[in-house]
């Protein structure tokens, strides 16, 4: 009942001048007894979220939980201020921290993908990200760079870049976010055809599900995947076929 009552007060809103208040006090809270406590705590954060931009009077309240020693918690903040948007840019260190240190993949994940969408600041932090010496950091600023909202030249440019990175994952992520974003299949066939070759099973399957997702914008594959039919690789003739049955499909009109 409790949880439900905080759901309400969260879909409430903006619309009266106590319910923003009540979810930021209840987030706030720091001494917590029971386990009933702490999930009310999270899901006041929750409702900040679901809120969304006329919580920004939480930033600071969400800035402090991102240092809190519940990862749930952690990631919870961290979803939040990405849910505020840019009246939460001030968050931006607070994320870039998170992404660089935090120790649950799924916190930094959180970050990543909340510092696309918290403004300028946010964008620049994650395409300076791109390049640094942790493989798993460039990996988390490509899928954050998928999430922004409007791209741009400098944003489009950036992952065009991360398609010649020399970690597999991060070339396949970059591209999975350049696609989303800038729609540019010439740019991510490439890539996606030497994706296809990899020992690694779950690169394989992202390269061909991504490949499939072109549709017209796959065709110059098609010429790589028929010499692909003959690999002396199995698992590389498997995915040619499958995918060159899929991309052969006509179009129902």
């Amino acid at each position: 009942d409790r949880l439900a009552c905080i759901e309400a007060v969260a879909r409430i809103g903006g619309n009266h001048p106590d319910a923003i208040p009540a979810l930021i006090e209840l987030a706030h809270q720091q001494t917590l007894s029971t386990d009933g406590e702490q999930e009310r705590r999270e899901a006041a954060v929750d409702g900040l979220a679901l809120v969304g931009t006329q919580a920004s009077p939480a930033v600071p309240t969400l800035i402090r939980l991102t240092r809190e020693d519940s990862g749930r918690l952690r990631t919870k903040a961290a979803v939040a201020l990405g849910a505020i948007g840019p009246a939460a840019e001030i968050s931006a260190d607070a994320l870039v921290d998170l992404m660089l240190f935090d120790d649950l993949p799924e916190v930094r994940q959180a970050a990543a993908e909340s510092l696309a969408t918290i403004g300028d600041s946010g964008i620049a932090a994650l395409q300076k990200l791109l390049s640094d010496e942790d493989v798993t950091v460039r990996r988390l600023a490509a899928i954050g760079l998928g999430q922004v909202v409007r791209t741009t030249d400098s944003v489009t440019e950036s992952l065009r870049l991360a398609l010649d990175d020399n970690d597999p994952d991060v070339r396949l992520t970059a591209a999975e976010s350049h696609w989303k974003t800038a729609e540019d299949g010439d740019a991510v066939v490439p890539v996606l055809l030497s994706t296809v070759t990899s020992a690694d099973r779950q690169l394989r399957i992202r390269a061909y599900r991504l490949l499939i997702s072109l549709g017209p914008s796959a065709k110059p594959a098609i010429p790589e995947l028929e010499r692909l039919t003959n690999d002396d690789r199995q698992y590389v003739r498997q995915v040619a076929r499958t995918a060159l049955r899929e991309l052969r499909l006509p179009t129902v009109t």
